[in-house]
């Protein structure tokens, strides 16, 4: 069976609510981090984190990753030449990596506390921006976000 793979460097997010628009996307362009870009790292860009639970934690388990152009060149992160393509930030000099769909059942999803509670029967705007990479022969046809109250926390897959 051919494994379809597909990566998508996610450049930045961020919400909106009309002309008094505030953004409620805490480090929305992944710009605050505690050390460089690497693989699997993108509780480096907190307090984002990959929402799967291995060996009794999320640090453990993350796959998601974080490029910056920090990174050295020979790292395979690095912004914006690295091993999945050739993208520059849309803002600033990081984004981050994820699998939207590696086999049947394989995702990677990233997740982040709000900075405010949604309002009920208020209309919320949500925009982020997606690039392919170009070193991977698959895309996806939709992506989407997913509002909770709490974590999504997966089992590692």
């Amino acid at each position: 069976m051919k494994k379809l793979i597909c990566l998508v460097f996610i450049l930045n997010l961020f919400q909106c609510i009309s002309l008094n628009s505030q953004n409620l996307v805490p480090n929305c362009s992944f710009e605050i981090t505690t050390s460089c870009a690497g693989y699997g790292k993108i509780y480096y860009a907190a307090p984002w984190f990959q929402p799967n639970i291995y060996s009794g934690n999320t640090t453990n388990s993350s796959s998601s990753d974080m490029f910056a152009s920090c990174a050295p060149s020979f790292s395979g992160v690095s912004v914006p030449s690295n091993s999945d393509g050739y993208q520059y930030a849309r803002t600033g000099s990081v984004y981050v990596g994820i699998y939207c769909f590696r086999t049947t059942n394989s995702r990677e999803y990233i997740e982040v506390p709000l900075l405010d509670t949604l309002i009920s029967n208020h209309n919320y705007c949500v925009e982020y921006y997606v690039s392919y990479a170009n070193n991977w022969g698959t895309v996806i046809s939709n992506m989407g976000a997913y509002f909770s109250h709490d974590s999504v926390m997966l089992p590692k897959i």
